[in-house]
């Protein structure tokens, strides 16, 4: 096995620790826009007086004597606290960099369900892909270290955990695709062994004796060749399996011979949801959880040669079903297929794929919400909870028999792209046709689908997370994975 690709500890340039004996050069207090404190002082006198011209707006920064005041604006409603604490972490970041402050240490203490929220915040906000650098970025992050007075150490390990997973899912969305491909992405995953998780590969050679014909077809002409990736983690003893996680991986997506004609060189984000699948089952190994889990990664590229698959073609699945490729850039749910059908076997309570699935979705939903289907309305309301407690939100969308007819096929059983609507607009490439399409290979199973290409990338910073991967998924599949399990974390 190969080293992992990916060193998180050169990612995360931001650290929290413990209060430390001796004083920090810097200390940061955090106000509200009444200018009242949002950390617990053992002295009011501690705040130093503000100018009149300080409203203690978001960003807004003062600096008296060895204190650093800044503004947080307005505390939301719980159900958005943590992604405004994640802000609040990031300002801090941002003042701690613009001072070239190495070493600072938060001013009071925050209370216990804000600290953790707080510290991630703060861990994510550092993060900085160098990996494919010689030399360092002029905006490149500096190493810091903020120090947080009352934070124990379970707080501060699940916060690490956290960053760590969400980052590490970050810079495999960052991973050019000739740096990550199908083997590599593999590899990632076998790294993670040491937490107990069962890890096995079917090769090209395995997939073909499965008969996992989609997958095999969309990745038939590149020289990387597919793979499928099967994880386990068992967290109490019933033999049972919770919940299983179908994550597309795509390396790269050139769109086969329907070629891609905009944002080609983007389509390396296309294993978003494997980055996401693989980066959950590593949180959910860490904490411990008693739930089982598997998950499932088709992986493999999308790309042109003589021996690609074709539109027009009748393909084969893991399913039985058979396929017609409208459109050979409408694969994602072609091999997802495969995988949903390699889940089933693990006869799992709950069944959820995650994928950077269609376009239109962002054109629906824009940056902050994935769409969300299931066919079984409880779970859709505990994926919904999940997403409100981990601030991966998203919108529900509807599964309906009346759209059944979106993906018939005149050939075959199901075809890959979607009929059009009644002015004659073509609709086939709709987020509703692709899930569609996937819900012919699920049956009875309980199930829901997670279309993320509308959040797998930001285009501005939200929380703690600047302009690029986001991570998304990580922490509502934990979140998901936590409320399927009605029993304490094993060793927590």
């Amino acid at each position: 096995m190969k080293a992992p690709l990916i060193p998180i500890d050169r990612l995360q340039k931001f650290d929290v620790a413990p209060a430390a004996r001796k004083a920090a050069p810097l200390r940061v207090a955090l106000v509200d826009h009444h200018l009242q404190s949002l950390s617990v002082l053992s002295d009011r006198r501690q705040l130093p007086s503000l100018p009149a011209h300080f409203r203690g707006l978001p960003g807004e920064r003062w600096t008296a004597d060895d204190v650093l005041v800044i503004g947080c604006g307005a505390v939301p409603a719980a159900d958005a606290a943590a992604l405004y604490w994640h802000g609040v972490a990031w300002q801090v970041g941002q003042a701690l960099q613009a001072g070239k402050i190495a070493v600072a240490e938060l001013l009071g203490v925050l209370p216990k369900p804000i600290a953790q929220d707080f510290a991630t915040g703060f861990l994510l906000a550092g993060y900085d892909n160098d990996l494919y650098r010689s030399v360092p970025a002029r905006n490149a992050l500096k190493s810091c270290v903020l120090r947080m007075p009352g934070l124990d150490r379970r707080e501060l390990a699940r916060a690490r955990a956290t960053a760590e997973a969400v980052n590490w899912a970050r810079a495999l969305v960052d991973a050019p695709a000739n740096y990550l491909t199908p083997a590599a992405f593999a590899d990632e995953a076998l790294a993670l062994a040491p937490l107990g998780i069962k890890v096995k590969v079917l090769n090209e050679a395995a997939l073909r004796k499965l008969g996992a014909h989609g997958l095999l077809a969309v990745g038939s002409s590149s020289p990387h060749k597919p793979c499928m990736v099967v994880a386990q983690w068992k967290g109490r003893a019933a033999a049972a399996t919770d919940l299983a996680i179908v994550g597309k991986g795509l390396t790269f997506d050139g769109g086969g011979l329907n070629l891609k004609m905009m944002l080609i060189e983007k389509m390396k984000f296309d294993m978003g949801g494997a980055a996401a699948a693989l980066a959950a089952l590593r949180l959910i190994a860490s904490r411990k959880l008693a739930v089982n889990v598997a998950i499932v990664l088709p992986l493999c590229e999308n790309i042109i040669a003589g021996d690609a698959y074709r539109p027009g073609d009748v393909i084969g699945s893991l399913e039985g079903l058979t396929i017609e490729v409208a459109n050979t850039d409408a694969e994602g749910r072609i091999v997802l297929a495969d995988g949903l059908s390699y889940a089933k076997r693990f006869k799992p309570g709950v069944l959820v794929d995650i994928a950077t699935l269609t376009g239109s979705i962002s054109m629906t939903l824009h940056q902050e919400f994935a769409g969300l289907y299931a066919n079984d309305e409880a779970l859709a309301q505990q994926i919904s909870q999940a997403a409100e407690q981990s601030g991966d939100l998203v919108w529900r969308m509807p599964l309906s028999p009346l759209q059944d007819y979106l993906v018939d096929s005149d050939i075959a059983d199901v075809r890959n792209l979607g009929a059009g609507n009644g002015l004659g607009l073509p609709a086939g490439s709709s987020s509703i046709a692709g899930a569609k399409f996937l819900q012919r290979f699920v049956g009875e199973q309980r199930w829901a689908h997670l279309d993320m290409a509308s959040t797998v990338l930001s285009s501005r910073q939200r929380g703690a997370v600047r302009p690029g991967p986001t991570g998304w998924g990580v922490r509502l599949l934990v979140e998901l994975s936590q409320s399927l399990s009605n029993k304490p974390a094993r060793g927590a």
